[in-house]
């Protein structure tokens, strides 16, 4: 585990300072099974791969979410926006339900580590991580595994559950009808990272592609027949030695087997959202947005200076960017002021954003998109946050109350969110 650890470190530094890379074959994507090293046909090339960002748990009827506020014995619950009633509600039908027993279709037993809710061909599907530093205290339920069941909660199964030793990771990826993800193992520690594909009928999984650990390899996001991936242009050992960071961006073909760099950025200069087969990154250095087509390769400037003032660029994050815009926010030096500037993608205009929302504690943020409703122009959004009970226990096992935050959502028209229009219908708590 120290090992994992010293890569995370370094892997944190290199989501930020990212330089010139390298291109070098690899071998065919032919896909091995679990159970043997036989290698079969590399899979077809009409593959369509979608990332399943945060928030894509929807449908055109509603949203699936894991309360954030766990029950007494720490279970976790299901729970479920409907757009037609617009109304959040436990994902459970049985009647008189108090929602906290085994009887529960929406409860979720513990399992240390979280779970992430997708929406895969017509199926809700549970991403368990895994937490291996509760595997004394909790057994198999902090194991990583994977569960379905159906878009209303039932037929509830666990299909695959692996090793003590593993964890799974983001993002998560589909074709429609497997998911694919990072599995890590540590075994006498030595850290294995492979990307595996996931039958979702079967639970049966194989590995797609071995990441290379000492050079800091992890998958970043996927589109169409290729993963984008990211690593370090030396070892992990060479890096520490040397205490410069060099990084590139590539994406590999799952059909092909090829890998191609698509982006090398000059060190600690990015900051980069994925968007389907287009790269848009904002260089420090020059104050600008950029978009890369990962296909062509073809680099443009959609606007300059972006900022007017250039002081504390170190500060800008960028938010988000989809449907024709891009969103910056900038914290001020002394740290009291937030501020936000949306681009046009198109004709590159820039204008301020003040479509806020404001935390328990006072900060504010943008309202945050969760998703995009199926078949609408609508954006689901988090509005903002308010305060609940949670019941937890002592040392000595009584029980305490203490203060927490639940997020309190919203469905707003796409025109209305950039122009910054408040036209908020409140997703009511129903419970």
């Amino acid at each position: 585990m120290k090992k994992r650890i010293g890569m995370l470190s370094v892997l944190f530094v290199v989501l930020t300072l990212t330089s010139c890379g390298i291109n070098e074959p690899i071998e065919s994507l032919g896909v091995s099974s679990s159970e043997s090293s036989a290698q079969e046909p590399a899979q077809s090339a009409d593959i369509t791969l979608q990332t399943l960002k945060w928030g894509s748990a929807i449908t055109e009827d509603g949203y699936y979410l894991i309360d954030p506020v766990p029950n007494s014995d720490d279970s976790t619950n299901i729970m479920y926006i409907d757009f037609q009633s617009k109304s959040e509600i436990h994902l459970c039908a049985s009647a008189n339900c108090t929602h906290t027993g085994p009887e529960c279709e929406g409860r979720l037993p513990v399992s240390g580590g979280g779970s992430r809710p997708l929406v895969i061909s017509n199926q809700l599907v549970l991403a368990f991580p895994g937490a291996p530093y509760f595997n004394d205290e909790l057994g198999e339920a902090s194991f990583p595994k994977i569960m379905t069941m159906g878009l209303d909660g039932k037929d509830k199964k666990v299909i695959t559950t692996f090793k003590a030793a593993q964890e799974i990771f983001e993002p998560y990826v589909t074709d429609g009808e497997n998911l694919y993800c990072t599995l890590e193992t540590t075994e006498a520690n030595e850290l294995k990272s492979e990307i595996i594909k996931i039958n979702l009928e079967t639970g049966d999984w194989n590995p797609v592609y071995e990441l290379n650990v000492e050079q800091a390899e992890q998958l970043v996001d996927a589109y169409g027949s290729n993963f984008i991936l990211s690593g370090l242009a030396q070892s992990l050992d060479d890096t520490l030695a040397q205490g410069t960071v060099t990084t590139v961006f590539y994406k590999l073909n799952v059909s092909t087997g090829e890998k191609q760099t698509i982006f090398s950025p000059e060190s600690g200069d990015t900051l980069r959202i994925f968007q389907g087969n287009e790269l848009y990154y904002f260089s420090l250095s020059e104050n600008a947005l950029h978009c890369l087509d990962c296909e062509t390769l073809t680099d443009k400037i959609i606007c300059e200076a972006v900022f007017e003032d250039e002081t504390a660029l170190n500060l800008v994050e960028f938010l988000d960017c989809r449907d024709g815009h891009a969103l910056f926010g900038r914290t001020s030096e002394n740290f009291e002021d937030f501020s936000m500037i949306k681009v046009n993608l198109s004709t590159g205009e820039k204008s301020e954003f003040n479509l806020t929302s404001t935390n328990l504690t006072g900060a504010v943020r943008p309202a945050q998109i969760l998703s995009k409703i199926p078949g609408t122009e609508q954006y689901l959004v988090k509005m903002g946050e308010k305060s609940v009970e949670m019941e937890t226990k002592q040392t000595d096992g009584t029980s305490m109350y203490v203060n927490t935050a639940r997020d309190i959502y919203g469905i707003i028209n796409v025109s209305d969110y950039w122009v910054s229009n408040p036209a908020y219908s409140v997703i009511e708590f129903s419970y």
